[in-house]
Protein backbone atom coordinates (compact mmCIF):
# COMPACT_ATOMS: atom_id res chain seq x y z
CA UNK A 1 0.00 0.00 0.00
CA UNK A 2 2.74 2.26 -0.93
CA UNK A 3 1.55 5.69 -1.05
CA UNK A 4 -1.09 5.82 1.43
CA UNK A 5 0.67 7.00 4.66
CA UNK A 6 1.08 3.67 6.20
CA UNK A 7 4.46 2.82 5.90
CA UNK A 8 5.03 6.25 7.66
CA UNK A 9 2.72 5.86 10.72
CA UNK A 10 3.99 4.31 13.92
CA UNK A 11 2.79 0.09 14.45
CA UNK A 12 -0.10 -0.36 16.59
CA UNK A 13 -1.05 -4.41 17.64
CA UNK A 14 -4.98 -3.98 17.64
CA UNK A 15 -5.66 -6.57 20.69
CA UNK A 16 -8.75 -7.41 19.04
CA UNK A 17 -7.47 -9.06 16.28
CA UNK A 18 -6.74 -12.00 18.27
CA UNK A 19 -10.16 -12.99 18.69
CA UNK A 20 -10.88 -13.00 14.93
CA UNK A 21 -11.42 -16.11 13.58
CA UNK A 22 -8.50 -16.00 11.00
CA UNK A 23 -5.94 -14.47 12.72
CA UNK A 24 -4.25 -17.23 14.35
CA UNK A 25 -3.80 -18.78 10.67
CA UNK A 26 -3.07 -15.13 9.28
CA UNK A 27 -0.09 -15.14 11.74
CA UNK A 28 1.45 -18.70 11.47
CA UNK A 29 1.69 -18.15 7.78
CA UNK A 30 3.31 -14.86 8.34
CA UNK A 31 5.71 -15.97 10.82
CA UNK A 32 8.94 -18.01 9.53
CA UNK A 33 10.69 -19.93 12.29
CA UNK A 34 13.68 -19.28 9.57
CA UNK A 35 13.93 -15.70 10.48
CA UNK A 36 15.25 -13.99 13.43
CA UNK A 37 12.53 -12.49 15.83
CA UNK A 38 13.60 -8.94 14.38
CA UNK A 39 13.09 -9.93 10.70
CA UNK A 40 9.58 -11.67 11.56
CA UNK A 41 7.95 -8.62 13.34
CA UNK A 42 9.04 -6.44 10.15
CA UNK A 43 7.48 -9.11 8.08
CA UNK A 44 4.35 -9.08 10.42
CA UNK A 45 3.81 -5.67 10.26
CA UNK A 46 4.16 -5.39 6.62
CA UNK A 47 1.39 -8.36 6.29
CA UNK A 48 -0.93 -7.55 9.01
CA UNK A 49 -1.95 -3.65 7.67
CA UNK A 50 -2.90 -5.76 4.63
CA UNK A 51 -4.68 -7.72 6.70
CA UNK A 52 -6.75 -5.23 8.65
CA UNK A 53 -7.96 -3.75 5.83
CA UNK A 54 -9.07 -6.64 3.18
CA UNK A 55 -10.46 -9.73 6.12
CA UNK A 56 -10.25 -7.64 9.62
CA UNK A 57 -11.99 -4.24 7.79
CA UNK A 58 -12.17 -0.80 9.80
CA UNK A 59 -14.99 -1.45 12.63
CA UNK A 60 -16.42 1.90 12.28
CA UNK A 61 -17.52 0.88 8.24
CA UNK A 62 -18.52 -2.75 9.41
CA UNK A 63 -21.05 -1.06 12.25
CA UNK A 64 -22.66 1.84 9.90
CA UNK A 65 -22.81 -1.20 6.73
CA UNK A 66 -24.72 -3.30 9.35
CA UNK A 67 -26.86 -0.67 11.05
CA UNK A 68 -28.12 0.74 7.69
CA UNK A 69 -28.54 -3.24 6.80
CA UNK A 70 -30.62 -3.86 10.01
CA UNK A 71 -32.48 -0.64 9.67
CA UNK A 72 -34.01 -2.12 6.00
CA UNK A 73 -34.86 -5.02 7.35
CA UNK A 74 -36.69 -3.21 9.98
CA UNK A 75 -38.71 -1.66 7.63
CA UNK A 76 -39.48 -4.31 5.51
CA UNK A 77 -40.80 -6.23 8.43
CA UNK A 78 -42.56 -3.80 9.01
CA UNK A 79 -44.68 -4.11 6.11
CA UNK A 80 -44.50 -7.77 5.91
CA UNK A 81 -42.94 -10.89 8.07
CA UNK A 82 -41.07 -13.12 6.48
CA UNK A 83 -38.74 -15.78 8.46
CA UNK A 84 -35.82 -15.32 6.40
CA UNK A 85 -35.78 -11.84 7.56
CA UNK A 86 -36.07 -12.65 10.84
CA UNK A 87 -33.39 -14.98 10.54
CA UNK A 88 -31.05 -12.49 8.49
CA UNK A 89 -32.12 -9.91 10.90
CA UNK A 90 -30.83 -12.82 14.23
CA UNK A 91 -27.84 -12.99 12.36
CA UNK A 92 -27.02 -9.96 11.69
CA UNK A 93 -27.53 -8.63 15.51
CA UNK A 94 -24.66 -11.23 16.53
CA UNK A 95 -22.50 -9.80 13.86
CA UNK A 96 -23.42 -6.53 14.97
CA UNK A 97 -22.60 -7.81 18.83
CA UNK A 98 -19.34 -9.10 17.14
CA UNK A 99 -18.33 -5.73 15.82
CA UNK A 100 -19.52 -3.62 19.03
CA UNK A 101 -17.29 -5.90 21.01
CA UNK A 102 -13.98 -5.56 18.91
CA UNK A 103 -15.07 -1.32 19.11
CA UNK A 104 -15.31 -1.72 22.89
CA UNK A 105 -11.68 -3.32 22.76
CA UNK A 106 -10.23 -1.18 20.51
CA UNK A 107 -11.35 2.10 22.77
CA UNK A 108 -10.23 0.48 25.74
CA UNK A 109 -6.91 0.00 24.12
CA UNK A 110 -6.66 3.49 23.02
CA UNK A 111 -7.48 5.19 26.33
CA UNK A 112 -4.89 3.01 27.97
CA UNK A 113 -2.56 4.38 25.37
CA UNK A 114 -3.04 7.69 25.63
CA UNK A 115 -3.29 7.65 29.53
CA UNK A 116 -0.02 5.92 29.67
CA UNK A 117 1.14 9.02 27.46
CA UNK A 118 -0.63 11.84 28.55
CA UNK A 119 -0.97 11.42 32.17
CA UNK A 120 -1.72 14.50 34.54
CA UNK A 121 1.15 16.28 36.52
CA UNK A 122 -0.75 15.25 39.93
CA UNK A 123 -1.25 11.42 39.42
CA UNK A 124 2.29 11.24 38.51
CA UNK A 125 2.99 12.61 41.73
CA UNK A 126 0.63 10.99 43.55
CA UNK A 127 1.72 7.74 42.12
CA UNK A 128 5.16 8.52 42.39
CA UNK A 129 4.72 8.77 46.20
CA UNK A 130 2.20 6.10 46.53
CA UNK A 131 4.87 3.52 45.22
CA UNK A 132 7.69 4.56 46.04
CA UNK A 133 7.39 6.94 49.26
CA UNK A 134 9.02 9.91 47.30
CA UNK A 135 8.36 12.60 44.49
Amino acid sequence: MKGDGLENRPFRFIASWQDHPQFQEFLRSTWDSNLDVESNIKVFVVHVRDWNVNVFEHIGKKKKELLARLRGIDRALCIYHLDFLVQLDLDLRAELAEVLRHEESLWLQKSRVQWATFRDPIRCIFTAVLFKGEV
